[in-house]
C-alpha cells in the first residue's frame, strides 16, 4: 500500500512507503546502503544489515512487494540524482546543506521529523510517527493469520507487548468473522439460534 504523496516531501513519501510495506524502522532505513537493495533478484529483496552499535536492529532479508519495490526504485533514482554512486554509499545520505549531501554518511537521526510533522498536520492524526507504519503492518499480518515467527522475521525485533496488543486485534477480527457467519446460518427446528 502506497502512502499518499506529499508535496515537497518526496524523501518522506518514499521512506514511509518502504516502512509501511517492508516493516522497517526509520533508524534501519536511514542506514541503508545501495548494496542492501537488490531489485534484480527473484523476489526483489532488501537486506537490513546488523549494526553493532544498536541492539534493536536485527539483520534480516525482506522480500519486497510491488509498492516497496517501486518506492526503493524511486529512492535509488533520487539518491543517484543527489550524488550517490557507489554500492557502499547511503541510500538516504546526510544533508550537509540545502541541496548538498554527503553520501558517505547516513541521514541524521531526525531526518523524518519535519516531514512527519507535515503529515500530521495534513491528516489530522496527532499520534502519527514513523513507527505507526510498522505497527499497522504487524496488525495486518496477524489479522491475516500470519504466524508470529514470520511477523518477527519481517519486522525484526518486536516487543512482546506489541505482539500481544495486535494478537488481541486478531482475536477480535476472528470473533467478528464468526459473528457474521453466525448471522447467516439457519437454525434447526427447535433451536433458538443457529449456534
Amino acid at each position: 500500500m502506497a502512502v499518499p504523496m506529499m508535496q515537497n516531501c518526496r524523501p518522506a513519501e518514499i521512506a514511509f512507503t518502504i516502512m509501511r510495506n517492508a516493516g522497517v524502522g526509520a533508524s534501519e532505513l536511514r542506514r541503508t546502503r545501495l548494496r542492501d537493495v537488490d531489485l534484480d533478484s527473484t523476489p526483489p529483496t532488501y537486506h537490513v544489515a546488523g549494526d553493532a552499535t544498536r541492539f534493536d536492529v536485527v539483520p534480516r532479508l525482506i522480500p519486497l512487494n510491488a509498492d516497496a519495490q517501486a518506492a526503493f526504485r524511486r529512492a535509488i533514482e533520487r539518491a543517484n540524482g543527489i550524488g550517490v554512486r557507489y554500492r557502499e554509499q547511503f541510500l538516504f545520505p546526510f544533508r550537509v546543506g540545502h541541496g548538498h549531501y554527503d553520501p558517505s554518511r547516513p541521514a541524521s537521526k531526525s531526518w523524518l521529523r519535519h516531514q512527519t510533522k507535515v503529515l500530521r498536520e495534513r491528516t489530522g492524526i496527532k499520534h502519527l510517527n514513523p513507527q505507526v507504519w510498522r505497527h499497522q503492518l504487524c496488525a495486518e499480518m496477524l489479522e491475516q493469520g500470519v504466524p508470529t515467527e514470520n511477523v518477527i522475521g519481517v519486522l525484526g525485533r518486536v516487543s512482546e507487548n506489541m505482539l500481544e496488543t495486535y494478537k488481541h486485534t486478531r482475536l477480535r477480527a476472528k470473533q467478528e468473522a464468526l459473528g457474521m457467519a453466525r448471522a447467516n446460518i439457519i437454525a434447526f427446528p427447535g433451536q433458538r439460534s443457529a449456534l
